[in-house]
């Protein structure tokens, strides 16, 4: 609650920063509403991609800059694999993690000189990282367990349920636009680079305990929530 606090504290100075220094451009500001899908490689060890709904609310400064609050929600997943091989027919222990994450930042973005329809920025603001649900199995269809991944009994790794900042880049490309006397309708794309650090987590286990293997096998920690996005988006003027 008090990283979210700060983004809202942030956003107010920045209105504030940027509103007394346009009044010359009140006729060009406007305020916009976009929707958009955006698809995201996680780039932390996580072997699944999520992809996720996004809304914004932006405030058209000038024709060459904006600022706007953006939404993201969406979830997150994974797995990690390994043989078995203590016994006379070696199977293979697997864990898989979901969850859900929501992502509300700032971003600031102008547009780039001579390429008017192109717009890059920056984003700073917070990551919610829903808890894990896992799920364990056996490739001979038994039932897994945390054990077979270096817990102790009954007790198993934990991930998420947890807040952390949020630092990014990206760029905006506007495909279509059309306007009227009092509302304009815009489709873009855009591309964003995200980096979210977390205390080294040991998401999947910490080790694969069952196999004749010396030393054995650590398995990595989860260390960020990094990601790269793309996002295809429609959004309304006023």
């Amino acid at each position: 609650m008090r990283n979210a606090t700060k983004v809202l504290l942030i956003a107010a100075v920045v209105f504030a920063v940027t509103g007394s220094g346009v009044a010359g451009a009140a006729d060009r500001a406007g305020i916009g509403l976009e929707w958009g899908w955006a698809p995201t490689i996680n780039l932390n060890g996580l072997s699944s991609d999520f992809a996720g709904t996004a809304f914004s609310l932006d405030w058209k400064v000038t024709d060459s800059f904006s600022v706007g609050v953006v939404s993201n929600a969406g979830f997150y997943s994974g797995s990690h694999e390994y043989t078995d091989d203590t016994g006379a027919n070696p199977i293979k222990h697997n864990v898989q993690l979901d969850g859900n994450e929501n992502s509300t930042v700032l971003r600031i973005l102008a547009t780039v000189p001579v390429v008017t329809f192109l717009q890059a920025g920056l984003e700073a603001g917070v990551m919610q990282i829903g808890p894990s649900t896992y799920t364990y199995v056996n490739s001979d269809g038994t039932t897994g367990g945390a054990a077979n991944f270096g817990s102790a009994a009954g007790i198993g790794p934990n991930f998420g349920n947890q807040t952390e900042g949020i630092v990014g880049v990206m760029a905006k490309a506007t495909l279509v636009q059309a306007e009227s006397k009092t509302v304009s309708a815009a489709i873009s794309v855009s591309g964003g680079l995200r980096f979210v650090n977390l205390p080294d987590t040991y998401a999947f286990g910490s080790q694969e305990t069952n196999t004749t293997k010396t030393p054995t096998a650590k398995i990595d920690p989860i260390t960020n929530m990094n990601s790269l996005s793309l996002a295809v988006s429609a959004g309304l003027w006023f």
